[in-house]
């Protein structure tokens, strides 16, 4: 019976968002709870030092810095995850319910064949099955949902979930891992980006 928790750790021009701490924390609470081991998967190009994700719980981190993945696609960065995914057998994937982490979350689901319970408020363990709480009716009710499937998706509504305060007497071992990524599998390409402009519209 799988019992490991892999977290999709969303970075964004190298650097993690703080939504990745939130989902390295949650997740190795559910580890710690199915008595497995927390796996952050670091999907990107020239991606920041993922030992410090283990201030945050992980036990491992797995990275794959890859040229392909200098933007983010679904197509590059969801195969990506879910090979390594499938590799280390989880019970549960966890993610955050961000624009990037809603695409990652669904094709996680497809590719692993797994349900996936969206948009996560609260959890709990029941004996050996994971409860997940969400909203539904825009939030004038509850559904309480057994993960009794595995592997089971589940993503964290973001800022729910504040993240404990890093440790930093801990770290976590840094694995390199390749993606069988092709140019065939790159259907969307981004070709500028444009950032948000800052200040008042002069007029």
């Amino acid at each position: 019976m799988a019992n490991n928790v892999v977290i999709y750790a969303e970075q964004m021009g190298g650097n993690f968002r703080s939504m990745a701490f939130e989902a390295v924390c949650q997740g190795k609470k559910m580890a710690a709870a199915l008595g497995g081991q927390a796996i952050a998967v670091v999907v990107g190009s020239g991606v920041a030092d993922g030992s410090v994700l283990g201030q945050y719980g992980a036990d491992k981190v797995i990275v794959v810095d890859n040229a392909k993945l200098k933007d983010y696609t679904v197509d590059a960065y969801g195969k990506a995850f879910t090979e390594i995914a499938k590799k280390n057998d989880p019970a549960v994937v966890v993610l955050t319910a961000t624009v990037q982490g809603k695409d990652i979350g669904a094709y996680a689901s497809a590719a692993l064949g797994a349900p996936i319970t969206a948009d996560c408020t609260g959890w709990s363990v029941q004996g050996s099955t994971i409860q997940i709480k969400r909203p539904v009716y825009a939030g004038k009710a509850y559904l309480t949902i057994d993960l009794a499937n595995q592997p089971s998706v589940v993503s964290l509504r973001p800022k729910v979930f504040s993240p404990d305060a890093p440790d930093a007497s801990k770290s976590a071992p840094v694995e390199q891992a390749e993606a069988s990524l092709s140019d065939a599998d790159l259907r969307s390409v981004v070709q500028e980006i444009v950032a948000k402009a800052s200040g008042k519209l002069d007029v």
